[in-house]
């Protein structure tokens, strides 16, 4: 039986056209002008699509020094005999965006290669890892030639602040997730019987605020009861409770009575637990103004 045709899948007709699109950008009529990005020295190769090195020059400056980079590659490339250039670079942290920028004012394409793949490509170069900063800019080159680069993409309005809201996000994520564990690495060791007033404590309101009163159970023990309500009323209602569970706060005031864990540590270790403590519950107010920026930020873009 006969196979017959088949239509290709939407998946190969989208790499076709992104393939088209690419090749439309990195013409083989255009001159490869390669930039190995870092903070102070800009390393710079004008390559045809064979790798073939025409020139490469290092310049001084941050990456705004594109500018001159382009007028350095401009007459290079004329001269042998290229209608125009494309600009490759990776997208190193933000260095890569005043390139792209100041290339599409210029009318210049502009594409970007994956770090992975240079890394890669460094060590199928020589089967070695060892690096150099014009090596680099020819292999940006070789693999923009091979079309193995994408189009980078820009921001803007509402979209930009909400990336960069979100990466202040992931950060203070991180900051609270190894707050509160060092939180509980430090009471474990001094004071391991508070960890066992409530059923998961650290998300407990009632436990956080029996913290901000104090994490040294010396100061919690020599409290009366009502003393210790009061003062964890107090500050339940700062971290945004309304009701005190007795039954935590009865076990946390025993704990602190009977601390157990490290006696001889304890002072040290429970005045650098209040230490994290408080970076845990100020990473946490500004992770809520964060996520608050960002639902307005939505809101206002629906």
């Amino acid at each position: 039986m006969g196979q017959g045709k088949r239509p290709a899948s939407r998946g190969v007709a989208r790499r076709n056209a992104k393939l088209k699109a690419l090749r439309g950008l990195v013409g083989k009529d255009r001159a490869i002008v390669a930039v190995d990005l870092a903070s102070q020295r800009q390393a710079a190769v004008v390559c045809d699509h064979d790798s073939v090195v025409l020139a490469r020059r290092m310049f001084t400056g941050s990456a705004w020094c594109i500018s001159e980079i382009l007028a350095w590659a401009g007459p290079v490339a004329a001269k042998a005999g290229f209608a125009g250039l494309v600009l490759a670079c990776e997208p190193t942290g933000h260095r890569w965006k005043p390139l792209v920028v100041t290339a599409r004012a210029g009318k210049i394409p502009a594409v970007c290669v994956q770090p992975l793949l240079v890394r890669r490509a460094r060590e199928g170069e020589d089967f070695t890892r060892s690096r150099s900063d014009f090596g680099d800019a020819v292999i940006i080159a070789r693999l923009t030639a091979e079309l193995r680069c994408y189009l980078p993409y820009l921001p803007e309005g509402p979209w930009a602040r909400l990336r960069h809201l979100g990466a202040r996000r992931e950060s203070l994520v991180e900051r609270c997730v190894a707050a509160r564990g060092q939180v509980r690495d430090l009471l474990e060791c001094a004071w391991p019987a508070v960890l066992e007033a409530a059923a998961d404590p650290l998300e407990s309101l009632t436990w956080r605020a029996a913290l901000a009163v104090s994490v040294d159970p010396v100061v919690i023990a020599a409290m009366s009861e009502q003393e210790f309500l009061a003062a964890l009323r107090e500050q339940l209602v700062a971290l945004g409770g309304k009701k005190v569970w007795r039954r935590i706060a009865v076990a946390v005031q025993a704990a602190a009575a009977n601390p157990s864990g490290i006696a001889a540590e304890r002072d040290a270790i429970t005045e650098r637990a209040a230490f994290a403590y408080q970076d845990w519950m100020s990473t946490l107010v500004a992770l809520a103004d964060i996520e608050a920026r960002m639902l307005a930020c939505l809101m206002d873009w629906a």
